[in-house]
């Protein structure tokens, strides 16, 4: 790429080596000597030229294509900017349904602990043993802790190895019992 300068007064040269130009002229750069002189050509024409006598050109720019860009660009920011605004609301949006599904879950294991405990007390309270689970006449037996704890239907879902729902302890075997 050439360095280019315009003239920012007319010279008329007295020496062959040096350039002749017109004020405003458009100047190509070839080298630069470091001594406030440089070699210079215009309209094929070479010369040396004092530096004191040139400014840099200042490129003529097309703006039609940065403001093209900068259209372009302002509507893709809008774009990602709704966009942004729709992920804000949505994230909102499962955030208090999350808050809401953890305090559901949390009553939810609150009001089970109360029917546990409920159904533990009624079960010491009464006369006639009533089935843990479904609240029926007791007619089964856990053995190792000997709870009478189970209907016949409820006792179908607990086996050896299972925990008595009222004292945790292993059930070695469940049998009826007839009274």
């Amino acid at each position: 790429m050439s360095i280019k300068f315009d003239a920012l007064y007319s010279f008329q040269s007295k020496d062959e080596s040096e350039l002749n130009f017109c004020k405003g002229d458009q100047l190509t750069m070839i080298k630069n000597y470091q001594n406030g002189w440089l070699l210079c050509s215009k309209n094929g024409q070479v010369g040396i030229v004092n530096l004191d006598l040139l400014q840099p050109s200042i490129p003529q720019y097309d703006h039609s294509q940065t403001k093209k860009t900068i259209d372009e660009l302002s509507e893709k920011l809008l774009k990602v900017s709704s966009i942004f605004d729709q992920v804000q609301t949505q994230f909102g949006k499962l955030t208090e349904t999350i808050k809401i599904k953890k305090q559901e879950l949390q009553d939810l294991r609150s009001e089970n602990q109360k029917l546990v405990q409920k159904q533990q007390n009624q079960f010491k309270e009464t006369k006639i043993p009533i089935c843990i689970s479904c609240q029926k006449e007791s007619s089964f037996l856990v053995l190792n802790c000997g709870h009478l704890c189970f209907c016949k239907k409820c006792s179908k879902f607990y086996q050896k190895g299972d925990l008595c729902p009222i004292c945790k302890k292993r059930i070695s075997v469940i049998i009826p019992i007839y009274y």
